[in-house]
């Protein structure tokens, strides 16, 4: 297979803000052996410098690969040739389990994924022309960049893209509510919604078991597909909507999403920081995130930090009508210029 060829392919059918080649700066294929089998990226730098800062670029949550590719646009390939045209190194890579990385995806958590980025970070460290090195995370990425740099000395400034600063099950409370709100749904929709999820939280924190979970969220469940169906919301069966509960919250990755504080590593990070969100998103919501994020890093004595709403943007920092997932497919805009211009202008620092 001519991965070359396949990749220059779907560059010139592209978005149009992919860049296309050949690139003014070099561009190396790289393996690293991470903690659950060799995780590959492609590492990306200034083919007119012997010395330069290099960032990790970190993937929100679910299974993504190295341009954190989603509905026909590639943010990480837009975002990676931006920053190394400024004259940083930009690292990236597929996955656990997704592309050419090994590894078992499904079996991992957001603790997991932080253990695999560190090891990015010591290949970095590993590079005699890499002089700084920073991370860049988005959505679950803006949790895990924190989590490493506690823990690795060797991280110099972080980069927070729609980072969470609260547990998950606050995010999840407040994300459905917004997307509920956005889709002109009634009131009493999500509240319903809420007494299943506040069941199937209830549950999980009860350390209950796959079993045991069905059978008492099933009434749960039952309830609420009747009401939703009576009313003529939906057309719902109570198996398959029970079995999505069942798969989700049994999940590794969920219940560690649902009770990580973010809190805990941000309280900790003294380094240079930026946060940014944008006031669309409607999945991390930018007043809950960045105030958390502000008083974090406040209670860590931490005086070199910015948190930033940037208006008009959504979850992916494209600009948007309403924020919601619908529309990001149908947006030609991968990122906004605003949201590079932002990163542009703090990141010129460490050049």
């Amino acid at each position: 297979m001519n991965m070359d060829r396949e990749r220059r392919e779907f560059e010139e059918t592209g978005r149009a803000q992919d860049p296309v080649r050949p690139y003014p700066y070099e561009e190396e294929e790289v393996i690293i052996e991470g903690p659950a089998g060799k995780l590959s990226g492609t590492f990306t730098y200034p083919s007119n410098k012997s010395s330069f800062p290099a960032v990790v670029l970190i993937s929100g949550s679910g299974p993504q690969n190295r341009d954190e590719e989603i509905l026909g646009h590639r943010p990480f390939l837009v975002l990676s040739d931006f920053l190394t045209r400024m004259g940083l190194g930009v690292l990236r890579y597929d996955d656990r389990g997704v592309g050419q990385s090994e590894g078992d995806f499904a079996s991992a958590s957001t603790y997991d994924f932080a253990q695999d980025t560190l090891s990015l970070v010591e290949f970095l460290q590993s590079r005699p022309e890499v002089n700084k090195i920073g991370l860049i995370g988005h959505s679950e990425g803006g949790v895990i960049a924190p989590i490493v740099a506690s823990q690795s000395k060797a991280v110099d400034f972080l980069v927070l893209l729609a980072g969470s600063a609260v547990t998950g099950e606050e995010i999840l409370k407040l994300q459905r509510k917004l997307l509920m709100d956005a889709s002109a749904n009634p009131v009493w929709l999500y509240y319903e919604q809420e007494k299943v999820h506040a069941k199937a939280v209830e549950l999980v924190k009860e350390k209950v078991s796959p079993q045991e979970f069905a059978n008492t969220l099933r009434p749960k469940v039952e309830k609420y597909v009747n009401l939703v169906n009576k009313k003529g919301i939906a057309n719902l069966e109570v198996e398959p909507l029970l079995g999505q509960y069942i798969a989700g919250y049994q999940k590794p990755w969920f219940q560690t999403f649902l009770f990580l504080d973010p809190q805990k590593y941000l309280t900790e990070l003294t380094i240079p920081v930026l946060a940014l969100n944008g006031s669309k998103d409607l999945q991390v919501q930018a007043d809950q995130n960045l105030s958390a994020i502000d008083k974090a890093l406040k209670a860590a004595g931490n005086t070199d930090y910015e948190v930033k709403y940037l208006r008009g943007l959504n979850h992916l920092f494209q600009e948007c009508d309403t924020g919601l997932v619908s529309e990001y497919g149908a947006i030609e805009q991968t990122l906004s210029p605003l949201l590079l211009k932002e990163v542009q202008n703090w990141l010129s620092r460490f050049l």
